[in-house]
């Protein structure tokens, strides 16, 4: 009987019983397996960490970018509205002001560079400009938000940001007060104060009355509409050269490249000019090199400087105020010339 069973021990098939190198083999297997995912795992993370260190200078790069192109250009931002005012009429009545001014100030800005067709400054870009809005990104344990960072990297590039408000004040009108509506704007330092007051009479009567609970927006785009060219001055020597020498603005806001061509805007506002004195101005400008053209804002302000000195010159010879030399010379070339009589056939009297 124990031959038996030996005997069948012995019959068994290797197949049967597992060998301790196929355990082996299967333990090296799961082992490979496990390298590998170990070794794909940490590819996968440092791609990741590539992809978004060149995601993190991307947008830094753009931000830079588009700081550079919007350079010595004007970013108006949104109006501080009084908190009881305008909630119930404009959810976002800052930001609709903002617009309203951006807008006044593009449209005197093309109205200039049609007419004198030439390159000028643009300080409020024609479109605008694509920035990241960051007010509810803060960085970590800073306090700093994104707009933080990307007001400072466009400052560094000569961006000027345009701010202002809104704010009432009781005024007295007849035998009682009223309440009337001013704005102040803030832009490279300079304050501008508007009222509704200073509006044409004629003007204001044709615009809603206004209101302290709500805000008079038609009021309000009037009052902008009236001080742009003031506001393009004080962004751009450009415009404030040109609007200087046509007496649109009253104050000289640069002292730029442009700043001793202004001396010859002073003398051609001079209210006790005479002819003789305008007539060396035009003679100053020549001397200097200034001469007319339609490429350049200095051409263009001395195209105007030349047109403005004719017609003075003749305004005030013609009133016989000026004895000047210039008016003998004015009134020779003005004087109309006689004449020619027709000739007459001669006739043989019969």
């Amino acid at each position: 009987m124990s031959e038996q069973t030996e005997n069948e021990a012995n019959d068994v098939t290797p197949e049967a019983t597992p060998t301790p190198r196929s355990r082996f083999s299967l333990r090296r297997l799961f082992s490979h397996l496990f390298e590998s995912l170990q070794w794909l795992t940490e590819r996968t993370i440092n791609l990741l960490r590539l992809v978004v260190t060149l995601a993190m200078f991307s947008v830094v790069a753009f931000i830079i970018y588009n700081a550079y192109d919007t350079r010595n250009t004007v970013a108006v931002k949104p109006f501080q509205v009084p908190v009881s005012v305008g909630r119930d009429t404009h959810e976002h009545a800052g930001r609709i002001i903002a617009n309203q001014l951006n807008r006044h100030l593009l449209e005197t800005q093309n109205i200039l560079r049609e007419q004198l067709q030439i390159d000028i400054d643009q300080p409020v870009p024609d479109e605008e400009s694509v920035l990241i809005e960051g007010e509810s990104i803060k960085l970590p344990e800073t306090g700093i938000t994104i707009d933080n960072v990307i007001e400072f990297i466009s400052g560094i590039f000569g961006r000027k940001n345009l701010s202002g408000a809104v704010y009432f004040e009781s005024e007295k009108e007849g035998d009682g007060r009223a309440d009337k509506l001013h704005l102040q704007l803030s832009l490279r330092g300079r304050i501008i104060s508007l009222s509704e007051n200073n509006l044409a009479q004629a003007e204001r009567d044709g615009l809603p009355e206004t209101q302290k609970d709500r805000l008079n927006m038609r009021l309000i785009s009037a009052m902008l509409k009236t001080r742009s060219k003031e506001i393009l001055s004080i962004a751009s020597e450009d415009h404030n050269l040109y609007y200087y020498c046509t007496r649109d603005v009253a104050s000289i806001e640069h002292k730029g490249p442009h700043k001793d061509f202004f001396v010859y805007c002073n003398r051609l506002r001079d209210g006790s000019a005479t002819p003789d004195k305008l007539e060396q101005l035009k003679l100053d400008l020549e001397k200097a090199g200034h001469r007319p053209d339609n490429k350049t804002i200095i051409g263009s302000v001395v195209t105007y400087i030349n047109s403005e000195v004719d017609r003075k010159q003749l305004a005030l010879c013609q009133s016989g105020k000026a004895k000047d030399k210039i008016c003998k010379e004015i009134s020779l070339a003005k004087a109309p010339t006689p004449p020619s009589r027709p000739a007459t056939s001669v006739s043989a009297v019969t």
